[in-house]
């Protein structure tokens, strides 16, 4: 980050680092938000052990918790959009496996 002079902002999260101001641009870097549901969404779409953790956090919310309903519609998009391309990398293929449950688990309590 130091070669793009990035800094930290004092009120800001860790992960997120700015860029000089007449660019007004922030590079965030996930594997550095802090385990929160704010950056849930966020740490999903990172990698490893960082997505395997928010998986976890996701499907241990209750399920009328408004960040579990917003998480798995984006999900759902996320998934839909992967499922078209046909030459998706084994992250992508793991990421849409693991979250299939969730999706599944949502979609029966809409219909009950």
């Amino acid at each position: 980050m130091s070669s793009f002079g990035t800094i930290q902002k004092a009120g800001w999260l860790s992960g997120v680092h700015f860029l000089p101001d007449a660019l007004r641009t922030a590079i965030v870097a996930i594997h550095q938000l802090p385990q929160t549901p704010e950056t849930l969404w966020l740490r999903l779409l990172g990698r490893g052990n960082v997505q395997a953790q928010a998986i976890i956090e996701l499907q241990a919310l209750p399920l009328d918790h408004p960040y579990q309903k917003a998480t798995l519609e984006l999900v759902y998009n996320l998934h839909e959009n992967l499922r078209v391309n046909q030459e998706l990398e084994a992250d992508d293929r793991e990421l849409i496996m693991r979250l299939e449950p969730l999706y599944q688990r949502d979609r029966e309590q809409a219909v009950q």
